[in-house]
């Protein structure tokens, strides 16, 4: 992406809009008011079109929640990371929910 996290953050803050979240509606909506936080849905739906706009097909391709969990996967296995609070979660239960790998887990092959 080339941006820092601090870089991130500022952009998200220069809406001009006062919200206790980063990721935040800008406009009222039907159902949303500015301020409010952008549901994972609406991240997903986003995430589906971006892929799609790469050239990514949707067979095959994985989810927003399938790298979320890699994510998680992988912070773990490093070590001296608190994935749940990485990820937002609020229990450890919905934190453990993305710890498995959903039996798509990768597998190594040699080739002779």
């Amino acid at each position: 992406m080339g941006m820092s996290l601090r870089e991130v953050i500022a952009k998200c803050k220069a809406t001009g809009v006062v919200s206790q979240y980063l990721i935040h509606h800008v406009r009222n909506g039907a159902k949303v008011k500015r301020g409010d936080p952008v549901s994972i849905g609406a991240v997903s739906v986003a995430f589906a079109n971006a892929r799609r706009l790469a050239g990514i097909p949707d067979a095959g391709a994985p989810t927003f929640h399938e790298i979320r969990s890699l994510s998680k996967r992988t912070y773990q296995e490093q070590g001296n990371v608190d994935t749940k609070a990485l990820l937002g979660h609020l229990t450890d239960e919905a934190a453990n929910l993305y710890a498995d790998p959903r039996g798509i887990a990768p597998i190594k092959v040699s080739i002779r």
